[in-house]
């Protein structure tokens, strides 16, 4: 009973730390995995802390026997001489302990326990625990306490530098790999402009090409045309050279027909004289 009620105690003043540090907690990460918030985590792994603490305490207490000062502050109720509290009591301090247990598990503030009787007596508390060893064993549960409470913030800096780092280094290479597909955009559209005004010169010199080569056709085919007309004047003309040729060797076989028979006919004449 003097544990317990001593617990309950220093329990209810440190729950006022804890709830002072959750700003803290918030930046945690996850200690028991994915399925717990991180300020479930960070508050069950802080549970677990102090639960270790404390066993270490009372297997020591139970090792070497009760002594004074803090190792009697963490006995058992068996240790003691005070009666132990009915059926009733231990039903409403372990409902009460379930209720808080939960509410630091859901990230709430526990209700503070009711408030203890003036009697140190009625309370559960030894008469020969001093205030001085009361006010010891609080400072020294609440140093365990805030001990967890920084090295949990360190690790929780730590961590949180660290993937601030991963994060830097991952906006880097974002940045990097942005720099790299704006430059092969920038290239690519330089090389699509640049084919595109070779590809549009090499159509226009083409199409000049063929208009030389339709206009050269057209230039030949009339030359051509025109040689044929000329050509056909040509022989036009030689048709009708050879047909007066026709006529004037017809005339000349008539006129020497007719020298051939005066001819004759001198011959005879000669003949006769």
């Amino acid at each position: 009973m003097q544990a317990a009620a001593f617990y309950d105690e220093v329990y209810r003043d440190d729950v006022v730390l804890c709830n002072g540090v959750q700003q803290n907690l918030n930046r945690g990460v996850y200690v028991d995995g994915p399925l717990h918030s991180k300020r479930e985590s960070a508050v069950i792994h802080l549970k677990k802390l102090i639960s270790k603490d404390l066993q270490a305490h009372m297997e020591e207490e139970t090792r070497q026997g009760p002594r004074s000062g803090l190792r009697s502050l963490f006995t058992t109720t068996t240790m003691t001489n005070e009666p132990r509290p009915g059926k009733e009591s231990r039903l409403r301090e372990k409902k009460r302990k379930t209720r808080a247990a939960q509410a630091i598990k859901n990230g709430d503030s526990p209700p503070p326990p009711p408030l203890p009787p003036s009697s140190s007596v009625a309370a559960g508390v030894s008469p020969d625990l001093t205030r001085s060893e009361r006010i010891t064993a609080t400072n020294h549960v609440r140093r365990i306490t805030r001990k967890q409470l920084n090295d949990l913030e360190t690790k929780t800096n730590a961590e949180t530098t660290a993937m601030n780092h991963h994060i830097e280094k991952a906006t880097r290479e974002n940045r990097d790999w942005r720099h790299r597909v704006e430059m092969a955009n920038a290239s690519f559209r330089q090389t699509q402009q640049e084919s595109m005004r070779c590809t549009e010169r090499n159509v226009q010199n083409i199409a000049r090409g063929h208009n030389q080569l339709r206009e050269h056709v057209l230039r030949e085919g009339r030359q051509a045309s025109t040689r044929a007309e000329i050509i056909e004047t040509k022989m036009e003309l030689a048709a009708e050279d050879v047909d007066e040729l026709r006529e004037e060797n017809q005339a000349l076989r008539a006129k020497n027909d007719e020298l051939e028979v005066r001819l004759s006919y001198l011959e005879d004449l000669l003949k006769k004289k």
